[in-house]
């Protein structure tokens, strides 16, 4: 095994001890490598060099991708409500020799003021926090408004009607959940013996997404690779049995069940008709689209100003 960090030391120390937070703890170590990720496909595909540019990375967490920009070269600013994330960022900022390099702050991405404060910036970076925050619409005018004229930002948000998630959201695990508004969602959530507050807000499809961008001035891409061979067909016939059996077997008596299970039937519904669609008339821009809305766990979106 390799040497240990104190991020990675200090967040073993505070392991629950059961499979769900093993599984979470694995998540937030791969942090470092998908924030890399994620500035080597910006810099690569669509800004350039980083060096002696702002970046500004929303929902920061334990700041992979902060890391990663700063070793590009960037003056760096990470933003955190979470006051757990804040006080293990600094440490794995410590462990990459980073502290210098990356100013941390805490705020909030939604108060219009906060973010007209920190100025304007040449990339932003929003991944998976869109989902939790009260106003989906707000945050994006924010990041519009951060961006200086020829910036970049990278959004990324779970595809809450996609088979995968449908079946096993992806925050809480839970069947059905990414189906529900946020209200009947933490009913469901409650039912199953959860505690405390749902963590997911609002979740909208793919055009909801691009009309809030075009709204503020942003004309957004979806870069996540679609998958168009005919050898995944086998796959979405699998997870679409698998979410019917599960279907089936729901306790509809429970009022919040019954509901949710109107939904599942609803989307059932839905994923059968567009299936018959693409097989009457298999074009390439059918399997695109079906396969983007239905295969795809998330949604990867490049933004920049419009040029009028």
């Amino acid at each position: 095994m390799g040497h240990m960090g104190k991020f990675e030391s200090a967040l073993r120390e505070i392991s629950h001890g059961d499979h769900l937070w093993e599984e979470h703890l694995k998540y937030i170590l791969s942090g470092n490598e998908r924030g890399a990720e994620i500035v080597d496909k910006m810099v690569t595909h669509f800004t350039g060099p980083l060096a002696d540019k702002r970046v500004l990375d929303i929902g920061c967490g334990y700041g992979g991708v902060c890391i990663a920009a700063a070793q590009q070269g960037a003056t760096v600013r990470g933003i955190e409500v979470g006051e757990s994330e804040l006080k293990y960022f600094a440490l794995n900022l410590e462990d990459n020799n980073a502290l210098d390099t990356v100013e941390i702050t805490y705020g909030d991405a939604d108060d219009i003021d906060f973010m007209e404060s920190l100025g304007k910036f040449d990339l932003v970076v929003c991944d998976n926090v869109l989902e939790h925050v009260p106003d989906s619409h707000r945050l994006i005018y924010n990041i519009a408004q951060a961006m200086n004229e020829q910036a970049r930002c990278y959004v990324t948000v779970p595809n809450y009607q996609s088979l995968g998630q449908v079946l096993m959201e992806c925050h809480n695990r839970e069947f059905g959940l990414s189906l529900l508004n946020r209200f009947d969602a933490q009913k469901l959530y409650e039912a199953r013996g959860h505690y405390g507050t749902y963590s997911v807000g609002d979740y909208f499809d793919y055009n909801q997404y691009i009309a809030m961008f075009a709204i503020n001035g942003l004309a957004a891409v979806n870069i996540v690779p679609v998958f168009m061979e005919g050898s995944h067909m086998g796959e979405v016939m699998d997870l679409l049995a698998q979410i019917k059996a599960k279907r089936a077997a729901m306790p509809v008596e429970i009022e919040i069940e019954a509901l949710t299970a109107q939904h599942l039937d609803h989307y059932i519904d839905r994923v059968e008709r567009r299936l018959a669609e693409l097989q009457r008339a298999p074009t390439d821009w059918r399997r695109v689209e079906f396969f983007r809305d239905f295969m795809s766990q998330r949604l990867d979106f490049v933004a920049s100003h419009r040029a009028y």
